[in-house]
């Protein structure tokens, strides 16, 4: 066998196999509760087989997989206690990283009847998955723990390609901690919807879906991976025997998130995956699923009451084996935005803050511990308001707000963004719509309840643009996807962190020469941000809210032309732009020299909806 310093290529070397291990004693630790017997469950002697290469040339940012070939003695692969496998990861630069491995099971789907069925195509395997960020010669020791013991393998090494195109993972940005931006230093803005399940046809719902967002210039999603009845449950009640209940993850809806992830990828997607819904801790009222989950003593687990996950000592123990094992299944895919705890924490039954601020502040330090790649963490809240002792704990890298039913949705969320501009995070609207009752679809055919929430958020200096709910039952059905399209592309050349973004009071006048009745204003409402070579502003028919215009069928009458003043830019020459945003079409567009003290003064045209306007730094 040759050594791995005689191997010309990566390729070669990755062939090698680890030499026999060494095996130590278990250490003495203390009492662990028994594993769950599982389905999975194996005998046999501890050792580390083989290693197969990846099937693959690894490049910086893409994830490789290795597939590990095995024997050990447990009866729960998704307790630590019981086995583990992990990956020590050398770098070029010397850096280490610990990658834990994860069992793994391959699917077929199929649409028989119209609904998606898996079926397996070979027995369970253990994989590692790991993504380079660095370019350079990397190596990897493999250590194996059952209840026996542990051995430890060296051996294999591989080099990687430098892909300079290949942006990284979104981080929070060093530049303006209010922002997003890729390792590269490019900046991300969020503009996307809510994709979080599957209808009857599951992953095949996202064959059309995700592509009609891609298409669109959307570069975000989100995935629920709870309640029990989602595409994406990895925990669901049942007996242990036929792998379901607390302590294990159901290896078909593993595979849908790989595939589903995927497609994030081909698209340029980035997705938050939600961990949690309120639904698994809620009795009774509002889509409650205590009764159906495997927390709930009633099927085994460790919870009397739903408000006791929170402090718990078992629960946590099975929190971390469930966190573990998604950073050691996703978290190699770059297009994991950022992992969420919890939709909408504050309805579960009998909420307090100081468990759930608690609760996340230890979960969210043990989340930190597993994730190599450290993925952005978040959780969300059903108050638009959310928790400010939880939303500003320094452990949560970002903030989010839920709104629906209020009377006018772009001032709420222009609120919304500046109460939460305070808390020197990034902060984006993840849920929006008109009624949390369902999407009125036929009372609002051209999607208004989409609209109108992207442009204000942009306006007033979100992160990112605001996240429509409704994806399946609105978006879909009325081919709204052409909403995003102008929205992508009038935010595509902004370097958000670079800006320096701050809000600005704009005015609307009358023309010169104009006549109206005395003391009246144009009959619209504007909102605008400013930055050193940017600034944006949306402009709207005042009294034009989705709850006149679509709950009540009012016609709003359109707006006159009108004068826009944006206060506060730096002196000097701006170009002018002002957008249809229905159409992305450019209406007019005009070059202004800014003197001391003086507002921006932009025409505008008879508005029959809204317009955005763009104003770019010229350089003389």
């Amino acid at each position: 066998m040759s050594s791995p310093s005689s191997c010309h290529s990566w390729l070669a070397c990755a062939a090698i196999l680890f030499p026999i291990g060494y095996v130590t004693p278990a250490p003495a630790v203390a009492p662990a509760p028994a594993p769950i017997v599982t389905p999975y469950a194996q005998r046999g002697p501890l050792e580390i087989r083989n290693v197969s290469p990846p099937t693959r040339a690894p490049l910086q940012f893409a994830r490789i997989e290795f597939t590990v070939q095995l024997s050990a003695t447990f009866d729960n692969p998704f307790d630590p206690a019981d086995v583990t496998l992990d990956a020590q990861v050398t770098a070029p630069s010397g850096k280490t990283l610990s990658v834990p491995g994860f069992l793994y099971r391959p699917f077929e789907r199929a649409l028989q009847g119209g609904r998606e069925k898996l079926t397996a195509e070979a027995d369970p395997s253990w994989r590692i998955r790991f993504c380079p960020t660095e370019a350079g010669e990397h190596s990897i020791t493999l250590a194996l723990r059952d209840r026996t013991g542990s051995v430890v393998n060296k051996g294999l090494q591989f080099a990687v390609k430098a892909s300079p195109q290949a942006p990284g993972f979104v981080r929070i940005s060093p530049r303006d901690r209010r922002y997003f931006e890729f390792d590269n230093g490019r900046s991300y803005f969020p503009v996307g919807a809510n994709v979080c399940w599957g209808g009857g046809r599951g992953t095949f719902d996202y064959d059309d879906w995700f592509p009609a967002y891609a298409k669109a210039g959307c570069n975000y999603a989100r995935l629920w991976l709870s309640p029990n009845w989602t595409t994406f449950a990895l925990e669901r009640a049942g007996q242990a025997a036929e792998g379901l209940g607390l302590g294990q993850f159901d290896l078909a809806n593993a595979w849908r998130i790989d595939h589903v992830l995927e497609l994030a990828e081909t698209g340029g997607l980035y997705v938050m995956l939600c961990i949690d819904s309120f639904n698994i801790l809620r009795e009774k009222t509002s889509y409650p699923q205590w009764e159906n989950t495997p927390h709930n003593a009633v099927h085994g687990g460790p919870l009397n009451r739903p408000a006791e996950f929170f402090t718990n000592a078992e629960m946590d123990r099975f929190y971390r084996n469930k966190l573990r094992y998604l950073v050691a299944r996703y978290g190699a895919f770059t297009h994991v935005l950022s992992w969420e705890f919890w939709n909408e924490v504050d309805i579960t039954t009998d909420y307090k803050t100081e468990p759930v601020r608690d609760w996340h502040g230890r979960m969210a330090k043990a989340l930190r511990e597993l994730d190599p790649y450290r993925h952005l963490i978040t959780t969300s809240f059903a108050r638009t308001s959310g928790d400010k002792a939880v939303d500003t704990l320094p452990v949560l890298d970002y903030v989010q707000s839920h709104h629906y039913n209020s009377p006018d949705l772009a001032v709420t969320l222009a609120n919304a963004q500046s109460n939460k501009a305070a808390y020197n995070k990034p902060h984006y609207v993840g849920e929006i719509g008109a009624d949390s009752g369902g999407p009125r679809s036929a009372d609002d055919p051209q999607g208004l309840q989409v609209h109108d929430p992207l442009w204000v958020t942009i306006a007033t200096g979100g992160s990112g643009a605001a996240q429509s709910w409704w994806w399946d039952n609105l978006i879909h059905p009325r081919k709204l996807y052409p909403l995003y399209t102008p929205v992508s592309r009038f935010v595509a050349d902004i370097d958000w962190p670079a800006e320096g973004i701050r809000s600005i009071e704009p005015r609307v006048e009358w023309p010169p020469g104009s006549s109206p009745a005395e003391g009246s204003k144009p009959p619209l409402l504007a909102w605008a941000i400013a930055g050193q070579s940017t600034s944006v502003a949306w402009v709207r028919v005042e009294g034009r809210t989705w709850r006149r215009v679509c709950g009540q069928k009012e016609a709003v009458p359109a707006a006159p032309p009108s004068v826009l003043l944006l206060p506060g830019l730096r002196n000097g020459p701006w170009h002018a732009q002002v957008w249809d945003t229905w159409s992305e079409a450019i209406l007019q567009e005009n070059d202004l020299e800014i003197g001391n003290s003086q507002a921006a003064r932009i025409s505008l045209p008879a508005i029959e909806r809204d317009v955005a306007v763009k104003l770019r730094f010229t350089k003389k």
